[in-house]
C-alpha cells in the first residue's frame, strides 16, 4: 500500500497497479475501493509497511500541510517585500520630482 503525500489526492491510501516510464505510478483504490485509476508521480507517494497505522498517515499529512503553509507564507512574504520595495521606491522618486518642481517654481517666482 502507498499513501499520497502531495497533490490533490494527498492523504489518500491506495495500491500500486503498475508503473509507467518517468517514475509515474498507476494507483487504484484511492477513493474507497472504486475501480478508478489515478496516475501519480513516485515523488508524491510513500510506501506503507506493516508498521504504519492511520495515526502515522495522518501525522505525515499534517507535517506536509505545515510545510506547505510555511512555503506559502515565505512566498507571500517575499512578494510583499518586493512589492513594498517597488512601491516605496516609486513613491520616493515621485516625492523627489515634486520637491524639484517646487524648487523650480520658487526660483521662477523669485526671478519675476
Amino acid at each position: 500500500q502507498i499513501v499520497v503525500t502531495a497533490g490533490p489526492n494527498r492523504g489518500l491510501v491506495g495500491r500500486i497497479k503498475s508503473r509507467l516510464p518517468g517514475r509515474w505510478l498507476i494507483v487504484t483504490n484511492l477513493f474507497g475501493g472504486n475501480k478508478e485509476h489515478v496516475v501519480i508521480h513516485a515523488d508524491n507517494v510513500a510506501i506503507m509497511d506493516e508498521n504504519w497505522n492511520e495515526k502515522d498517515v495522518q501525522q505525515s499529512v499534517d507535517d506536509l500541510k505545515k510545510n506547505d503553509k510555511r512555503r506559502r507564507e515565505k512566498t507571500v512574504d517575499f512578494f510583499k517585500k518586493v512589492f513594498d520595495q517597488a512601491f516605496t521606491s516609486n513613491l520616493h522618486m515621485a516625492k523627489m520630482r515634486c520637491d524639484a518642481q517646487s524648487e523650480e517654481v520658487k526660483k521662477i517666482e523669485q526671478n519675476l
